[in-house]
């Protein structure tokens, strides 16, 4: 009787194992069972995910990725690969999905985490040749507060947490005010405002800073949106709001920030409506959100190693119009 040669899948079906050649089987007996690890290098701005064989990847984000490609996707076959970001030192890497690629409730894609050296695992499934390619992460969602979309004249408040009627602070004149929040779903803010109860002659500008993440108190860091600078009226009264294109995401820490010229009362949260930063140390005071003293109406573009304090007024209520 003939030789039998060992059974082997070559690109994609069985054949026999050719006579001389070597069978390795990785792990032992019956093989590990683990895809490859492949290491992955942005080349300027492009991330390429070879789809040939099973495989997970690891990228670090040292640039901004602008395009993704998923070369040689199998047909008629379900399938899965996981993919690890890790952000470098500077973070605040973003990817530009193409359209193919949705979130598990068909919504817009994910960003990795924003933190510098964060880690974020994603896992992409297709079913018809990457046609349709769906993204799970985790971290995914920061809780399970809804936040449907509203309509014209119903606010979105940040860091508001329940039901509770709206107060008024007075602003400091040339303080910058940064209240900490967080999102349930993917929002496209492309206004921020707030509520001028009492006016007082001025401006002002509203601003969103991402958690600085380098140290243990995830402090504000990187301005993500700005109004133009003034852009706010504080006269008459009444709701204000101005322009900015900022995508925010579930799971990740952000601040919201106000400075105004004048001393103008602002609708405020109450404290029984906000997740406070934490208690003095005898646990009989609320502490709600951070300042400093600014400069005119100007958020700079970081607040990396800018001295804050604390407060314990209510916060302002700032608006975040999708």
């Amino acid at each position: 009787m003939a030789a039998r040669r060992p059974l082997v899948r070559l690109e994609g079906k069985i054949r026999q194992l050719p006579e001389g050649d070597t069978l390795d089987v990785p792990g032992g007996e019956g093989g590990s069972g683990w895809d490859e690890l492949t290491e992955l290098s942005i080349s300027a701005g492009v991330l390429t995910l070879d789809l040939t064989n099973p495989a997970a990847f690891k990228v670090t984000l040292g640039q901004n990725i602008t395009s993704v490609v998923f070369q040689n996707v199998p047909s008629g076959k379900m399938v899965a690969f996981t993919v690890e970001f890790l952000q470098d030192a500077a973070g605040q890497r973003t990817i530009a999905w193409p359209s193919s690629v949705r979130a598990g409730d068909g919504g817009a894609p994910f960003q990795p985490l924003s933190a510098p050296n964060a880690r974020t695992v994603m896992t992409f499934i297709t079913s018809d040749a990457g046609v349709t390619i769906w993204q799970t992460t985790s971290p995914q969602s920061s809780g399970g507060i809804p936040m449907p979309r509203k309509a014209a004249t119903i606010r979105t408040v940040a860091g508001a947490v329940n039901a509770t009627a709206l107060g008024t602070v007075a602003a400091t004149a040339q303080r910058v005010l940064l209240i900490p929040f967080t999102v349930s779903r993917v929002m496209d803010v492309v206004q921020l405002g707030l509520s001028i109860s009492t006016a007082a002659t001025g401006t002002g500008t509203l601003g969103i800073y991402a958690a600085d993440g380098s140290d243990t108190l995830d402090l504000p860091g990187t301005r993500l949106a700005v109004t133009s600078t003034g852009g706010i009226s504080t006269s008459p009264a009444g709701t204000k709001a101005a322009a900015v294109a900022v995508r925010l995401y579930p799971g990740q820490l952000y601040f919201a920030a106000v400075i105004l010229s004048a001393a103008a009362t602002m609708r405020a949260i109450a404290l029984a409506g906000f997740a406070p930063l934490g208690f003095t140390d005898n646990a009989a005071t609320a502490v709600t959100h951070y300042y400093y003293a600014g400069s005119a109406v100007t958020l700079p573009p970081s607040l990396v190693g800018q001295a804050l304090l604390t407060l314990t007024t209510l916060p302002p209520a700032l608006y975040l119009i999708e």
